[in-house]
């Protein structure tokens, strides 16, 4: 089974949600990520949310905070909610002020950024089974691993100076081991030896 999901939940007030039209609860979304985590150890997990969507309040945003913080998903996405005209929700009353939604996203980002990084530490000195997608320049691939979905998640870059097996190419499985980490990507170098 693939370890990776990506659960679109858009947000977790229950105030919001059922603003959004959204089905389920708070106690829904944690009980979904409990029973993933417990059914598929290490499983990645990402989501999108949606911040500013109208009547939002700063006590809904400091939930989405704190739920963040708690539960740790691997991967975040956040937009501003965009009032397109002639949807329901563009009708609705208490629209959220574009500086407040703005400040929103990038008070989850950065969080989530912290989060990211230290996620992605601890897989320093672990090996990954890697997806070799592009020479960057000689001897250094970048790829994904399970957990990086393409174009929208982090990613691997490899080192495979003096390796010259057949498999060094884009589209084959290498045995990477991790030797650092930043927020948005892994680095390593492919097992010695291979």
């Amino acid at each position: 089974v693939c370890r990776y999901l990506d659960i679109p939940l858009q947000h977790v007030s229950d105030r919001v949600l059922k603003r959004m039209g959204r089905p389920g609860s708070q106690r829904e979304i944690r009980e979904l990520i409990a029973k993933v985590r417990r059914v598929l150890p290490g499983a990645a997990i990402r989501s999108t949310f949606i911040l500013g969507y109208p009547g939002e309040t700063e006590e809904d945003f400091q939930e989405l905070l704190a739920f963040l913080a708690e539960v740790k998903l691997d991967w975040v996405g956040v937009f501003p909610y965009y009032r397109e005209e002639g949807t329901a929700a563009a009708r609705l009353p208490e629209q959220v002020h574009p500086a407040t939604k703005k400040r929103r996203v990038r008070t989850v980002l950065e969080q989530q950024q912290a989060h990211s990084l230290a996620q992605n530490q601890t897989f320093i000195g672990r090996e990954l089974p890697v997806l070799l997608e592009e020479e960057i320049e000689p001897g250094h691939w970048r790829g994904r691993s399970y957990r990086e979905a393409p174009e929208i998640d982090g990613q691997v870059k490899v080192d495979v100076t003096g390796c010259h097996h057949p498999e060094i190419r884009a589209g084959s499985f290498i045995p990477v081991r991790i030797e650092a980490a930043t927020p948005y990507e892994l680095v390593g170098k492919i097992k010695p030896g291979w």
